[in-house]
């Protein structure tokens, strides 16, 4: 609902979930306003802010959700480790909270969550595998041999063919997606492609199908090295092309 606010209880830094934080306290800090998502990750871990950004992809299920700067500023996305039951993409959201990371990807550990209104949806970017997650950029970490700019916490697309379509034991289906790019990332049945986490109910790409996937851009860490992986938000998002 417009202007509803979703304030979480304070809670010492080693008891919120999946954030890795420095030494620094979470309690009497001043939130001051940052002007987009850009020039928080710019920042160090533990940098306190309030944001105002565009809700690109919520995840209930996971207790995170994703933000977006859009053109005409420089665009940029973060995760936020907050309950995201309620929220919608294209939703606009004051965030405050903490910048930190969580699994190798800067994230903010939201300690307040206010609807504020509604904005137009973010577009996702279409790029070749080879590009996803990009490079390290400041404070930001990239994938193992990544170049370009870094995209990780943006909306993206990518196309290709299955090659594995798989169960986690946590009950997430999943894909992976190759564009001729033979990306691997060590995975357990040395399939090539990108990693795709799909959408629950949503379709189950059969192997060797062709496959357009929108997704958030992530990454996923094996044997110390990290690697791109896209978050499929809704079924919408994965379109077959054969």
């Amino acid at each position: 609902l417009h202007g509803t606010s979703h304030s979480f209880p304070t809670r010492r830094s080693s008891d919120l979930p999946r954030a890795q934080f420095g030494e620094f306290a979470v309690t009497g800090i001043v939130y001051p306003p940052v002007p987009s998502v850009s020039a928080w990750k710019a920042s160090p871990d533990g940098t306190p802010g309030e944001l105002v950004s565009t809700v690109s992809a919520a995840f209930p299920d996971r207790n995170e959700f994703y933000v977006q700067d859009s053109w005409p500023g420089h665009i940029s996305g973060v995760r936020v480790l907050a309950p995201a039951f309620g929220l919608e993409i294209g939703d606009r959201v004051r965030v405050k909270g903490l910048m930190t990371r969580s699994g190798g990807e800067r994230c903010v550990a939201a300690f307040e969550v206010e609807k504020t209104g509604t904005d137009q949806a973010p577009a996702p970017l279409f790029t070749a595998q080879k590009a996803l997650g990009g490079a390290s950029s400041g404070y930001t970490p990239g994938v193992s041999g990544g170049s370009g700019a870094n995209n990780t916490g943006l909306l993206m697309r990518s196309a290709g063919r299955v090659t594995r379509l798989g169960l986690d034991e946590d009950g997430t289906f999943f894909i992976y997606l190759d564009d001729g790019s033979g990306l691997f990332d060590g995975n357990q049945w040395d399939a090539r492609g990108v990693r795709v986490n799909l959408p629950p109910g949503g379709p189950l790409p059969s192997e060797g199908s062709a496959v357009d996937v929108t997704g958030v851009s992530s990454v996923i860490q094996r044997d110390g090295a990290t690697h791109p992986l896209l978050k499929a938000r809704q079924a919408g998002d994965v379109i077959p092309l054969d």
